[in-house]
């Protein structure tokens, strides 16, 4: 059996009629198979930059409203 980087493959030759022609065809089958987990991305350090990123845009829709109303 053929491999790829250690992943079996399997081989077939198959024939087909194109535009009246007879041409041979390959056909390749590639077995996945899981190598590793993939690790996590983010984590819990993001919720409170997430928190602190919305109380601004808030602050700053909010001081223009209260500068309004002051005149």
């Amino acid at each position: 059996m053929a491999s790829l980087n250690g992943t079996p493959l399997s081989c077939e030759k198959v024939t087909e009629t194109v535009n009246d022609h007879e041409v041979d065809v390959w056909e390749i089958t590639a077995y996945n198979s899981q190598g590793y987990e993939l690790p996590s991305s983010g984590g819990p350090g993001n919720t409170l930059f997430y928190l602190a990123g919305i109380a601004l845009i808030l602050l700053a829709g909010a001081v223009p409203m209260r500068r309004k109303r002051e005149f």
